[in-house]
């Protein structure tokens, strides 16, 4: 027997007998089924920290050796499963490690952008 909560008559909050979440919806595709904006608060989800005067910011070369090395991009955590063999992962930690490493991607990009100008610079003198 379904459980259904909510303002409208469609339902706003539905737990199936299966042990399926809908919110926003009365016919949950998988174990938890939004329809609509989520909201995440607690954690720094936010990467702007490598924009900061005093952020080390490793070589490209170091930051591809440690991604070589370790299999996965340094700032997100490597993989982690349970008992079943199944990934876990801590969503608010993966998304805000996956920010920071676009960020110091492009940070690299205007690296290389640099250099290649100042190359330019030297081959057009030459």
């Amino acid at each position: 027997m379904d459980i259904t909560e909510g303002a409208s008559a469609s339902g706003d909050f539905v737990v199936t007998d299966t042990g399926s979440v809908g919110i926003g919806t009365t016919a949950p595709g998988g174990a938890l089924d939004v329809a609509g904006t989520i909201f995440q608060r607690g954690t720094s989800l936010h990467a702007d920290y490598v924009f900061e005067e005093n952020y080390e910011l490793a070589s490209i070369g170091e930051h591809g050796e440690r991604m070589m090395a370790d299999k996965h991009l340094p700032a997100v955590r490597g993989r982690k499963v349970d008992s079943e063999g199944l990934d876990v992962i801590e969503l608010g930690s993966h998304r805000r490690g996956m920010l920071e490493e676009l960020e110091i991607a492009h940070l690299y990009i205007l690296e290389l952008k640099q250099e290649l100008a100042e190359l330019n610079e030297k081959s057009e003198a030459q």
